[in-house]
C-alpha cells in the first residue's frame, strides 16, 4: 500500500490529538475538556499547521471560538494571551462543550 503525502499528514493530526487527549482534564465548572501539549512538540506543530484547525489567540477568539458548533476543537499555542482560569471562566460562559487544546511552557 502506497500512502500520498494527504494521508501521512491526516494520520499524524490523528496521532497528535490522540496524544493531546491524554493529558485532558475535565473542567470542574463547565463540560469542556483541557488538554495540555508540551511548546513546540511535534504534536502541537502539527496541529497548529492542521487547516481545520480553529485557534485563538486572546480571550476574545477563545470566547468567539467557543460559539462555533461546527468546530468541536480549539487550539491556544503558546503565543495565546490566556491563563487557565481565563480558559475555565470562559468555557463556564458556554453551553457547547469542546475540547481546547494548550500548547503550555
Amino acid at each position: 500500500m502506497k500512502a500520498n503525502a494527504k494521508d501521512i499528514n491526516r494520520i499524524l493530526e490523528n496521532l497528535a490529538l490522540q496524544k493531546a487527549g491524554d493529558t485532558a482534564q475535565h473542567g470542574v465548572e463547565h463540560g469542556s475538556t483541557i488538554c495540555r501539549l508540551p511548546a513546540k512538540s511535534w504534536q502541537a506543530d502539527i496541529i497548529r499547521k492542521s487547516p481545520d484547525m480553529l485557534q485563538a489567540r486572546n480571550p476574545m477568539e477563545l470566547r468567539q471560538a467557543m460559539k462555533d458548533p461546527a468546530k468541536p476543537v480549539i487550539f491556544l499555542s503558546t503565543e495565546a494571551i490566556v491563563t487557565r482560569d481565563v480558559i475555565d471562566r470562559i468555557c463556564a460562559e458556554n453551553p457547547l462543550n469542546k475540547m481546547i487544546i494548550w500548547e503550555t511552557d
